[in-house]
């Protein structure tokens, strides 16, 4: 006997190749399992940076009003700026 159950009823039972399907209602619920063994620390997150601009990958040297954050492979930073130069925008069909 073969017996598949998902969340949801109805339950399916397969008997010798045969297929049924009953309307059951299965209660999965029950005592909670122990608790596991607290894993490592991870890293440290920044350190509460109030500005974007303190960030060191981002040189706001640039900036102003209307300006994006750009990213540079050449420098390896977000830059700010106002023109799209290397971008592909896809706009879609209308």
């Amino acid at each position: 006997m073969k017996v598949t159950v998902n969340q949801q009823t109805p339950v399916s039972v397969s008997v010798g190749g045969s297929q049924k399907v009953l309307n059951a209602t299965v209660d999965a619920t029950g005592p909670q399992g122990p608790q596991g063994v607290p894993g490592e620390q991870g890293p440290a997150g920044a350190n509460g940076l109030a500005l974007l601009s303190q960030a060191q990958d981002v040189d706001v040297t640039n900036i102003t009003d209307g300006a994006l954050l750009i990213f540079s492979e050449q420098s390896g930073k977000w830059e700010a700026g106002t023109m799209l130069e290397s971008q592909y925008i896809e706009g879609g069909h209308f």
